[in-house]
């Protein structure tokens, strides 16, 4: 606190010892000192009051100048005051600003966590779908090439069995052609041998007639 609220009470209080002083009590509200009194004091107390007088009017000039520096003192301190509320304000506002750049900082860096997070999920997942893709694939040829392993198998197994059976009914073929000739020439055989026996026949017919004698033949 400044001491010049303390200061102001004494410097009344000795402007009122200044009245006692003087033989009388002040007569108004202001505190000026009796000149009729003093003036009909002795002189000892005539100096003591001009002493007096001259301390109080010191008094009062510095309580004046102190007046004055701590009026000047105070809007001072008031424009010091302002000074330190608007840095405390500004620090304040920088602060502020500092925790929003700070949250903002922090909210970016959570979300390109977030963003990083999600991606090296996705590339997960791609890479595994890929990974999954190669095996299907993988298995897909395998499965390809067994079919077409098997296809081939059952196509030479099928050829196979198409050249047995044409080999087959070829022989059964050549061999039923060899028994229709084989047929076709003991047909002929027979043929030949029955008409070599109808014409051995007719021979020893014709042979026998021509021994029989004419007359029998005419009695026919």
């Amino acid at each position: 606190m400044s001491p010049l609220p303390v200061f102001l009470p004494t410097a009344r209080a000795l402007r009122w010892l200044y009245s006692l002083v003087s033989f009388g009590f002040p007569h108004s509200t202001r505190f000026a000192p009796d000149t009729t009194v003093i003036n009909s004091t002795p002189n000892r107390y005539r100096q003591s009051a001009e002493s007096l007088s001259r301390l109080l009017a010191l008094l009062s000039k510095g309580s004046k100048r102190l007046m004055w520096n701590n009026s000047d003192l105070e809007e001072r301190l008031g424009t010091i005051e302002e000074i330190l509320l608007e840095q405390q304000l500004r620090k304040q506002q920088e602060e502020g600003a500092n925790k929003v750049e700070e949250d903002a900082a922090k909210e970016a860096q959570a979300h390109e966590d977030r963003f990083k997070a999600i991606q090296e999920e996705v590339d997960s997942f791609i890479a595994e779908k890929k990974e999954k893709r190669v095996h299907a694939e993988a298995e897909a040829q395998a499965a390809r090439e067994a079919a077409r392993r098997d296809a081939e198998t059952k196509a030479d197994s099928d050829r196979q069995a198409e050249r047995e059976r044409m080999r087959k009914e070829a022989e059964a073929e050549a061999e039923a052609a060899a028994a229709a000739v084989l047929e076709r020439q003991r047909a002929e055989e027979v043929d030949r041998k029955i008409a070599a026996a109808v014409a051995q026949t007719e021979r020893e017919c014709d042979a026998k007639i021509a021994e029989v004698p004419e007359a029998a033949l005419r009695m026919t």
